[in-house]
């Protein structure tokens, strides 16, 4: 992390409660992105490092998986689970000693404990932060477009027009080069599912909002 994160996190940690910090500064829960056949979480792309050095670059996946691509890291203050034998433990009990790291962090790096595994919920005290990737602004964008610039649509999906059972492209959104018209195709269509994908995630750029 960067210091000027560290230091917006330090301010935030100050300011804000608990589950607001987990919004800003933790990978967001509900966010997929089709990526090599299927709809990925934030917790995919970290699972190898290539893997997540590619995909960060991604604006909307960058901006959505914030540990992930090593925007901040922090153990989450309120996060308790299920230790051996019954009794309660947390990010501080588990960052006391070396076993304790060992034995929930990695050993049981995956096992889920209170709906998310111990290394998800407490990164600084499994030592399982990132290093920041941050996304290049290319060459002189219009200042009105969004920021999520480099999402790219999936040229093999298809999806299903309504009423007429036609299948299209993520091109059609844009097709007719007419603002109010790709507006009322967005708000209608990106918000669907095609055979369980989001089309707002194979149509990432299509989707933009203008």
């Amino acid at each position: 992390m960067s210091l000027v994160n560290n230091a917006l996190l330090i301010l935030a940690l100050a300011l804000f409660p608990a589950q607001t910090i987990a919004q800003v500064c933790g990978n967001e829960p509900g966010f997929e992105y089709f990526a090599e056949g299927d709809n990925r979480s934030c917790i995919w792309f970290r699972l190898e490092e290539e893997r997540r050095e590619e995909y960060c670059l991604i604006g909307c996946i960058n901006s959505a998986c914030k540990h992930t691509c090593g925007e901040c890291c922090f153990d989450e203050p309120d996060y308790t689970f299920e230790r051996n034998g019954g009794l309660e433990g947390n990010c501080e009990w588990v960052a006391e000693n070396a076993n304790r790291i060992n034995r929930y962090c990695v050993k049981d790096a995956t096992e889920i404990r209170n709906g998310r595994s111990v290394r998800d919920a407490c990164p600084v005290a499994c030592d399982y932060c990132f290093d920041d990737i941050t996304v290049v602004d290319s060459a002189a964008p219009t200042p009105t477009k969004s920021p999520i610039s480099s999402c790219v649509d999936d040229d093999e999906f298809t999806f299903t027009l309504p009423f007429v059972e036609e299948m299209r492209h993520c091109d059609w959104f844009k097709e007719h080069k007419n603002d109010a018209r790709t507006r009322k195709r967005q708000e209608r269509l990106c918000d669907e599912k095609e055979g369980g994908i989001a089309i707002s995630s194979a149509c990432c750029a299509a989707c933009t909002p203008l």
